[in-house]
């Protein structure tokens, strides 16, 4: 009679769960936010359509900066004809301290180690442009403070990169002295910063997608981003709505696509980090099937930003081609808009290149369109 018990109560806890993580998916599938919200117009250019996501190096390293002015990276994204927009990094990815674009009297107030003397970024703008991408900036939302890093976050990056460390370390330390001289927040200081480099670049930049956002202030960020260009349209990266995903293969999390910032045009649509899963696991698919669901997220665009291999810069993997097409025409014949992040040829930052097998996943991904008629010529259309 105790076996029997034990063995009912085990089954009442299994049934339990899995109620629980059926409500949880069921939730997900239809999560479509709070549609009394009006529609971003902003966010219009984007939809049924995608985009590239590229890194350059930033700060004051010269040598590396120098390499990139090379046509390598612009020469492949003309081979593309399908592809709306070029998203370029303004901050290095993760940290706000070293920047792709020149920016004199931050050099001279608070490190020379900021910028480098060429302006790399703008020149990726300007030859992106001649070929008629549209421009999307990636800035790490927190500035560049070293506080949002916990100490042992601290330790392990001081491991794995010895000497970009020591840079940023320095840049912080002469950062917080600058913030004290000018009695400043960091908040408000890193929005004068966008502030600048929206004012630079005005109507040249057409978007803005904001990282670590739970680190920094919306709108006062947002706000600045749009100072040069009122009409850029603009994703945040902060909080996610949890659903769950896996039915068919290992279960997990999945970050759905959310509204977390109320100024914002699109959804960042960060995938379940990499960390946990890859990007092509199975659960991911439940953010294409919110967009089949959802005309927009909470008044935003919906957004799919997706790595095409391992990890967002690089991974010995790339994404499975077939699958790779099938998500982005699922994306595309619902009104979305996909991003995919390609590595540059590793080691990064060596070859002024994207990585062979993730341009090649583009190209595929590209012809696919093509065959079928679904975007030709979709640089001139948006434009």
């Amino acid at each position: 009679m105790l076996i029997n018990k034990q063995f009912l109560t085990r089954i009442k806890i299994i049934f339990f769960i899995g109620l629980f993580w059926s409500s949880l998916a069921v939730h997900a599938d239809s999560y479509c936010g709070n549609q009394s919200i009006k529609k971003s117009v902003r966010g219009d250019w984007l939809h049924g359509s995608w985009g590239i996501r590229v890194v350059l190096p930033g700060g004051n390293r010269m040598s590396l900066v120098s390499s990139f002015m090379k046509g390598g990276i612009v020469d492949q994204l003309a081979e593309l004809k399908t592809p709306g927009w070029v998203m370029i990094n303004l901050s290095e990815p993760s940290f706000s301290g070293m920047f792709t674009s020149t920016y004199p009297e931050l050099n001279k107030n608070v490190s020379t180690l900021m910028s480098a003397n060429v302006d790399l970024l703008s020149h990726y703008i300007k030859e992106l442009r001649k070929k008629n991408y549209k421009i999307v900036l990636y800035f790490a939302g927190q500035g560049p403070s070293l506080d949002f890093l916990s100490s042992k976050k601290r330790k392990s990056l001081a491991s794995r990169r010895p000497d970009f460390y020591q840079k940023i370390s320095e840049i912080d330390e002469r950062w917080q002295r600058y913030l004290k001289r000018k009695k400043l927040s960091n908040e408000q200081a890193t929005a004068e910063i966008i502030r600048y480099f929206s004012r630079k670049f005005g109507n040249q930049v057409d978007g803005w997608w904001f990282d670590h956002g739970k680190w920094a202030d919306s709108r006062l960020l947002i706000s600045a981003a749009r100072s040069g260009n009122a009409d850029a349209v603009v994703a945040w990266n902060s909080h996610h709505k949890i659903g769950y995903g896996g039915i068919h293969t290992t279960p997990g999390i999945v970050w759905m696509l959310t509204q977390s910032a109320v100024d914002a045009d699109y959804t960042d649509g960060h995938v379940t980090p990499t960390k946990l899963k890859l990007p092509w696991w199975d659960g991911n698919e439940k953010l294409i099937e919110q967009m089949e669901a959802c005309t927009n997220i909470g008044g935003l665009q919906p957004h799919l930003f997706i790595p095409l291999q391992s990890n967002w810069r690089g991974g010995k993997e790339v994404f499975p081609e077939k699958k790779a097409i099938d998500w982005s025409n699922r994306v595309i014949d619902s009104g979305g808009a996909i991003t995919w992040a390609a590595a540059l040829q590793p080691p990064e930052f060596k070859t002024p290149l994207i990585w062979d097998k993730s341009f090649n996943r583009l190209k595929a991904i590209d012809q696919a369109f093509l065959s079928k008629n679904k975007l030709p010529a979709l640089r001139k259309k948006i434009n």
